[in-house]
């Protein structure tokens, strides 16, 4: 990628020296910014396990809410409050008064109709479903009710972290936490203890992904924007370097996304910074050259044509000397076979001298043939 350069990157720590200690002060006040750029799935599966231990460890097995009629499960809550007695808590204990509270909620009706729509479903309907789509819930109170185990939290904790650690849903939110630190650590007042490009081609490769990572990036990058602190002037920098990147390299999708922050990068177009005139400079053309790429479309498209016939020379394999690669790569897929010679030799003899040539070649050869079988029948004679 030829808009980041190693120079600009390297300059980290000159930069960082020439900061007023005050400066320094604000990096503190990033973690706060950096945690609003986009949504925080990794928390929210450590609140996704905490509810559903909550929750198994107040309704236990499912059982104990169902019951049968005319061959239908329905809700019965007085079995559910029955069983609950037989579990040792006392009518008069706090938990029995939530309990009994809690069971004549419009959501306790709910939760219960969704798992009777669960036990409810064919073979065929379970075979169709994926296995992220099965709640957490779901899974861990099968288990227990498979294992027969006790419904204790002893027993629950670590059933529901073992399903929950082994979730599809949590590896892509870590996938998803690892590409937003990523585009903050390149973007970050600090020097990147890295390789710049690399990561940043690859940053570049994940925006591919438009559903997930293109949008956890382009989350990053609009943070950074709009972090318009004098100290931080490298923030909206650095950020309008990676964004032209995204732009010129990424998927058709990342021109959409940055489109539709175009007021944002028009408003850097005047940034000004009392601190680093030369820094606010460079935003201020860095901008400029963004926003003129968005708006001229027509420019924007012939940049990455080029680009990426310039990326296709460089992944072009190397030409081989060998004589069956080079058959290879001169035939094509379908050709006649009296057509081989010509492709093998086309400055042969006998190729090249048109159609009369041709014909007089074949006939020397019908005439020869005339002569030989004339001789051979003297011969016999």
């Amino acid at each position: 990628l030829d808009y980041i350069d190693e120079d600009m990157l390297s300059a980290h720590d000159e930069d960082m020296h020439s900061l007023a200690p005050e400066a320094m002060a604000d990096d503190d006040m990033v973690s706060t910014i950096d945690s609003d750029c986009c949504e925080n799935e990794t928390a929210e599966e450590g609140a996704r396990v905490a509810f559903v231990t909550f929750f198994l460890y107040i309704y236990g097995d499912m059982g104990m809410c169902l019951s049968e009629r005319d061959g239908k499960l329905i809700l019965d809550r007085r079995k559910f409050m029955a069983c609950k007695r037989v579990m040792g808590i006392a009518d008069d204990s706090t938990l029995f008064l939530l309990l009994n509270h809690f069971s004549r909620t419009a959501m306790f009706r709910r939760f219960v109709k969704c798992r009777i729509q669960e036990l409810e479903m064919t073979p065929e309907e379970r075979k169709r479903c994926l296995p992220h789509h099965v709640s957490l819930f779901s899974l861990c109170e099968g288990h227990m009710r498979q294992k027969q185990m006790k419904w204790n939290l002893s027993n629950l904790r670590p059933i529901i972290q073992k399903f929950a650690f082994s979730s599809a849903r949590r590896k892509m939110a870590l996938w998803s936490d690892h590409v937003r630190k990523q585009t903050l650590a390149l973007t970050a007042n600090q020097e990147f203890s890295g390789n710049a490009l690399k990561s940043l081609a690859e940053l570049i490769d994940q925006c591919c992904e438009v559903n997930g990572s293109l949008c956890h990036i382009m989350g990053a990058v609009w943070t950074r924007l709009s972090d318009t602190r004098a100290a931080m002037w490298r923030h909206p920098l650095l950020g309008l370097y990676v964004l032209r990147n995204i732009v010129m390299h990424g998927p058709l999708s990342a021109v959409t996304e940055a489109t539709d922050g175009l007021n944002q990068i028009r408003m850097l177009r005047s940034y000004t910074c009392a601190k680093n005139q030369e820094g606010a400079k460079d935003v201020r053309d860095t901008a400029t050259e963004v926003y003129e790429l968005l708006v001229d479309r027509t420019k924007l498209f012939a940049e990455r044509r080029s680009l990426s016939c310039r990326r296709l020379k460089l992944d072009a394999p190397k030409k081989s000397t060998r004589w069956e690669d080079y058959l290879v790569r001169r035939l094509p897929v379908l050709v006649a076979f009296n057509h081989i010679h010509g492709l093998l030799r086309p400055k042969g003899p006998g190729f090249g001298n048109g159609e009369k040539e041709t014909r007089r070649q074949n006939k020397n050869r019908r005439r020869q043939s005339q002569m030989d079988s004339g001789v051979s029948g003297m011969g016999r004679g």
